[in-house]
């Protein structure tokens, strides 16, 4: 099998559903709010920054909006998200994350940090170091409709 057909096929299990749930319930265990359906919109709120539209929270995420819109509503029922008035649109309401929301995404930063770091403890630091070069330019060409 070629190089290419290994990553494809790596990156096709990667991307799967049952991977990225598997990998969001490890991470949000005991945490009060947040669960694997959940994780992704507070995750995509701490990348995107304070302030942004539940919509454009929404596309970032990949969920359609009243989907986006039901987890905000949980998030915020458990303190860990707050709505407020967009600052450019009126008809619209910014998300952003509370002191409680901000504690949550470091523990789970936290517990992928340490994840990862088992995952890569059979490389030396040059080889970790190249691994994540090389995925950071992989991902990058793969948003990049050009390359």
């Amino acid at each position: 099998m070629t190089p290419e057909r290994r990553c494809a096929d790596a990156l096709g299990r990667l991307l799967l559903r049952d991977t990225r749930t598997g990998l969001h319930s490890a991470l949000t265990g005991g945490i009060d709010g947040l669960d694997a359906t959940t994780y992704p919109v507070l995750s995509g709120l701490a990348r995107l920054g304070d302030g942004v539209s539940t919509t454009e929270l929404a596309a970032a995420v990949g969920l359609e909006r009243s989907v986006a819109s039901r987890h905000v509503n949980t998030l915020e029922a458990h303190g860990l998200l707050l709505r407020r008035p967009h600052g450019t649109d009126r008809r619209a309401v910014a998300v952003a994350l509370t002191d409680a929301g901000r504690a949550a995404v470091d523990r789970t930063r936290g517990r992928l940090d340490a994840r990862l770091e088992r995952l890569l403890s059979g490389l030396d630091r040059a080889e970790a170091d190249r691994f994540a070069t090389v995925l950071e330019g992989v991902v990058e060409g793969l948003r990049d409709p050009a390359r």
